[in-house]
């Protein structure tokens, strides 16, 4: 079974077009298209240019990382690496890129593929990418349009919940933050203590998340992350000061967290003050700091 590249791309693909691939397996983690090698791909060795070989096999990890992650209707690349092992072919052959997903977070896939020109393998890649649900991509337009034209109401509302509540719009903030923007690894940004804590959602007038964090049942509070779209708004205090009513509410006598020490003040102004020395937490420098509830 084959798919038209108007089946796999909804609005469309003109580059892959322009190409010919044809794709031949797309779901459940996997995807492989094929691609019939011509003159113009070839280049001064008469054997075709490398960048057709990671074109197909960025592709095809892409395909399979949409796959995975059930309502994506995109994906982005994060970063690749490519071995190539031989020359994929010269002008007339067929070649296959096979993708699939190894391992997934709730956004993030941890992709390999393999390039075949008949029975030789010729090149393989590794890559890590982002699925992308399209009501988020629309809600994104609508937030940056409303911004650029000064409309944008400041208030935001903050929604407390359990997890299972929250997960979607609290996993998408944190993926953005941790993983893409600060380079945590994926599997360390989620853990098991996410179904036992409080969350906090802070979205701003059309419902767009932009902050969360979490507060755990020994009163640390965890997780705070601010999307670049939200910061400067004073949402990143107003979670802060609403997980700390929360632990108020529930008997708690302090909060306690592991700043990044580049947001200490941030933490201070809000009456945490640093316990003991700096340390590092996955490869960012923390301090420990406590607030007292009055």
């Amino acid at each position: 079974m084959t798919y038209t590249l108007a089946e796999v791309f909804s609005d469309g693909n003109p580059y892959l077009e322009s190409l010919g691939v044809v794709v031949l397996e797309y779901g459940e983690g996997r995807a492989s298209m094929a691609l019939q090698l011509r003159a113009e791909f070839m280049n001064s060795w008469h054997v075709a240019h490398g960048g057709i070989s990671m074109t197909l096999l960025d592709v095809a990890m892409g395909l399979a990382a949409r796959t995975a992650v059930p309502d994506a209707r995109s994906s982005a690349t994060v970063d690749m690496s490519t071995s190539f092992l031989r020359p994929a072919g010269k002008n007339g052959d067929t070649v296959i890129a096979r993708g699939r997903v190894y391992h997934r977070s709730t956004t993030m896939c941890f992709c390999d593929a393999e390039l075949w020109n008949g029975d030789l393998l010729v090149a393989k890649a590794m890559g890590s990418f982002k699925a992308i649900k399209r009501i988020d991509i629309a809600k994104k337009m609508v937030h940056e349009s409303l911004a650029k034209k000064n409309e944008l109401n400041m208030e935001h509302t903050i929604k407390l919940g359990t997890w299972e509540a929250l997960h979607v719009d609290a996993a998408l903030i944190r993926n953005e933050v941790f993983v893409l923007e600060q380079q945590v690894p994926a599997e360390l940004e989620l853990d098991d203590m996410d179904v036992l804590c409080v969350h906090a959602v802070a979205y701003d007038a059309v419902g767009v998340p932009l902050a969360t964090g979490r507060l755990l049942p020994d009163g640390h509070i965890g997780r705070m992350a601010v999307r670049k779209n939200g910061r400067g708004q004073g949402v990143g205090g107003a979670v802060l000061r609403e997980l700390m009513a929360a632990a108020r509410e529930r008997g708690d006598h302090t909060v306690a967290l592991n700043a990044q020490t580049h947001a200490a003040a941030f933490y201070r102004a809000h009456g945490f003050a640093q316990e003991g020395n700096e340390f590092m937490e996955a490869n960012i420098a923390h301090i420990h700091m406590r607030a007292t509830l009055e």
